[in-house]
């Protein structure tokens, strides 16, 4: 399965305008982060702005607030929060982008094993269904913002195994950066997350392909993405609390 495009399939462009507006339509009758929802019944979620206010407004993270969550989580809530300071409908429109893009790659994946735009598409647009499936799902909370990155990381590998497109550069930036994020958010949903980097590694060494240089640039986006949040958190004076609370706490 060398290739996995069709001559009709719409341009990426297309395909995640589509996404976006069913994410946002979606999501304004079923998210409780929308206009039509209260503003009450919450407990993850109404924390977690408080957060991101409280990390915006320059509090000292995991020292005059804290949660076992990394500060990642808190950035994207703060933009919420800037957004719509007095709601939550700031956060429906982050997740609102979240979920479009998680869509999107979603589409990706299923294209690579149907290869037809049309039966991606009904494979995908129901999707949106089963994460807000509400046995399960009672509020937006961090596993919202994470799944967009297991969906990155899983198109990732079935394009590198599934339909044998390899560009270890891209691929690899993108599984690193995905692990790197996640660890920046709530680790042990990394460490899941690893599991995929690790089946890509192998199918990296199964090939002969070398594995030198994918941990070159996994450990090069790594730095990108951490670098500033550590130099923030180095600044604060709140790199031991960091620690214990966020790895230490959090694992017991």
């Amino acid at each position: 399965m060398n290739n996995y495009k069709t001559s009709k399939q719409p341009s990426d462009m297309k395909v995640l305008i589509l996404f976006t507006l069913w994410s946002f339509i979606i999501q304004l009758f079923l998210s409780n982060d929308s206009p039509l929802f209260w503003l009450a019944h919450r407990v993850d979620s109404a924390w977690f702005f408080m957060e991101g206010k409280a990390f915006l407004y320059g509090m000292r993270p995991y020292v005059e607030f804290t949660d076992f969550k990394g500060p990642l989580i808190w950035l994207f809530y703060g933009i919420g929060w800037l957004i719509s300071p007095l709601n939550y409908h700031g956060m429906y429109v982050v997740s609102g982008v979240f979920y479009a893009l998680t869509l999107f790659f979603n589409y990706k994946t299923a294209m690579i094993f149907l290869r037809d735009n049309r039966l991606s598409m009904a494979a995908t647009l129901p999707m949106i269904f089963v994460y807000f499936f509400p046995w399960f799902h009672f509020e937006t909370r961090s596993e919202d913002l994470m799944l967009l990155f297991v969906a990155i990381s899983l198109y990732a590998l079935f394009k590198r195994i599934y339909a044998e497109e390899r560009n270890d550069v891209a691929d690899f930036l993108m599984l690193g950066g995905c692990f790197t994020t996640l660890v920046m958010m709530k680790y042990n949903i990394a460490a899941a997350q690893g599991v995929i980097v690790l089946i890509a590694l192998w199918d990296q060494y199964k090939n002969k392909r070398g594995l030198a240089k994918p941990f070159l640039w996994m450990i090069a986006i790594s730095v990108v993405i951490v670098a500033p949040f550590i130099i923030y958190i180095i600044m604060t004076d709140t790199l031991g609390a960091f620690f214990h609370n966020y790895f230490v706490l959090a694992y017991e």
